[in-house]
């Protein structure tokens, strides 16, 4: 079994797996020898995003991919992230288990593979699957100035909490195509907020 991301995992374990490799030196696998089950140590988090190739989508039949626009329900569409993991310590959300040190794609390398999905697979919007989009203000501004420089002609939605946006911050994302935003408000108790540790963080 892989453990945490696997993108340099899986890789290494097909060519130890054909190259008749230990797997005892391996990173980020747990597996059974002998009824014993081995978890070898955790693999680093992967700190440059843009090192991670673009998804072979030609290998995919996205026609049988039925994904239409969060919030919206209509249009055609497909999810794209530009980042990974959150610092936030929310109680009820896998991250602060799995991953809570927040990595970026570059504006340029996550605008790169939006402009490819929408001119070479014909998608015209698009789900931003970011946790907190709006968490480091430059970078959701700079993606912004990305897809308006390019002349991009897509919609998109995005998630958000209501303590990282503002005013200039929402009408470039709305030249830029965001037309549906979804705000992670839990609740209006103070005491459940801290209860389940939904604190105010920005990164920037």
């Amino acid at each position: 079994m892989l453990r945490g991301e696997g993108e340099i995992t899986v890789v290494e374990l097909l060519d130890t797996h054909f190259n008749k490799g230990d797997l005892n030196k391996m990173l980020g696998i747990a597996y059974k020898r002998s009824g014993e089950i081995i978890n070898n140590p955790k693999r680093p988090l992967i700190e440059n995003l843009d090192s991670i190739h673009m998804p072979a989508w030609h290998l995919f039949n996205l026609s049988k991919y039925k994904a239409v626009l969060e919030g919206e329900y209509k249009t055609r569409s497909i999810g794209v992230i530009s980042s990974r993991g959150c610092p936030n310590q929310c109680s009820f959300y896998a991250n602060a288990s799995f991953w809570n040190t927040l990595r970026l794609h570059s504006p340029k390398n996550f605008v790169d593979g939006v402009e490819f999905l929408h001119k070479e697979y014909n998608y015209q919007s698009f789900d931003f699957w970011d946790d907190t989009i709006t968490l480091v203000r430059e970078h959701i501004l700079d993606i912004c100035q990305e897809i308006i420089n390019r002349g991009l002609d897509i919609v998109w939605y995005a998630r958000a909490r209501v303590d990282t946006v503002d005013e200039e911050m929402l009408k470039t994302m709305k030249k830029a195509g965001c037309r549906i935003i979804s705000f992670g408000v839990e609740s209006g108790s103070k005491n459940i907020l801290k209860n389940i540790k939904k604190y105010y963080l920005r990164t920037d």
